[in-house]
């Protein structure tokens, strides 16, 4: 057959000079990625290549786990149809070189389907409030979206079929562009938080439990009371208790405020960068 099955390298973008963000996803979507393309029927073997030297070349050369002609009725295809689809199965920017690779040996690819295997609980981040999300997406990469519905993960589990996925339908180019904004849709960084936590023990540890009771009980001095508090506990720390009892709004400038009086509280304390 002309398959290129078989347990092939796993990874993708070593060496290659990827981004950061590049490798990210890589890595959260390894084994969870796979792309449907289709060639022209008559060009599949080309592809496969005499023996299946050609496709095993491809998934050695792009370091994907699998690719696999597929039967042209699979994907919504038929019997006779002038397209065969073509599965490739690995990492993002391993099925991506891939592609290229097969692109090289053929006329044209038409649409590119991927299909992204990611926890329900993600499902929600896509779509967004009222489906802004998904529809931004859309609109931006110009790429159809499906992510599954309540139903179609419920009749997964119920027969024990894998996940429902994610899919994206559209040119490769546009795919793998949406796809790079919905995985920064669905595992954005946290925002980096800084770490002013000084950790006091013995007498010291005892005055900052103290000095957090005396900050909690403050609740008609105002910032200037924050600012007199144990240099030991964190400002923001004490920015966030009075911030939860005053509900005040501008925090950067009550944390610019709180840090001044801080250190005029404590001169000779050199200021932490934050």
């Amino acid at each position: 057959g002309g398959s290129g099955s078989g347990r092939g390298p796993t990874g993708g973008g070593r060496g290659t000079g990827l981004t950061p963000q590049q490798l990210r996803h890589d890595n959260l979507l390894l084994r969870r990625f796979s792309v449907v393309i289709w060639v022209p029927s008559d060009q599949v073997g080309m592809v496969i290549g005499k023996q299946g030297a050609m496709i095993t070349h491809i998934r050695n050369k792009a370091s994907v786990i699998d690719v696999r002609i597929m039967p042209p009725d699979t994907y919504g295809g038929f019997e006779g149809s002038v397209w065969a689809p073509i599965q490739i199965r690995g990492s993002p920017s391993a099925t991506r070189t891939a592609i290229t690779m097969v692109n090289e040996l053929v006329d044209e690819i038409d649409d590119v389907v991927a299909e992204i295997q990611l926890d329900k609980t993600r499902h929600h981040l896509i779509i967004g409030t009222k489906g802004m999300v998904i529809r931004k997406l859309s609109a931006d990469s110009s790429v159809r979206i499906h992510v599954p519905n309540k139903k179609e993960n419920e009749r997964a589990a119920k027969d024990n079929e894998p996940p429902t996925k994610v899919i994206l339908e559209g040119s490769a180019e546009n795919v793998y562009q949406c796809l790079s904004a919905l995985m920064d849709v669905c595992f954005a960084p946290p925002s980096a938080k800084k770490d002013a936590q000084v950790v006091g023990t013995g007498e010291g540890g005892a005055a900052n439990a103290a000095s957090s009771s005396s900050a909690v009980g403050a609740t008609g001095e105002g910032l200037a009371g924050v600012a007199a508090a144990s240099a030991e506990e964190p400002i923001e720390r004490k920015l966030e208790v009075q911030l939860s009892k005053l509900k005040l709004l501008d925090v950067k400038a009550l944390l610019h405020n709180t840090r001044q009086q801080h250190r005029s509280a404590c001169p000779s304390r050199p200021p932490r960068h934050m």
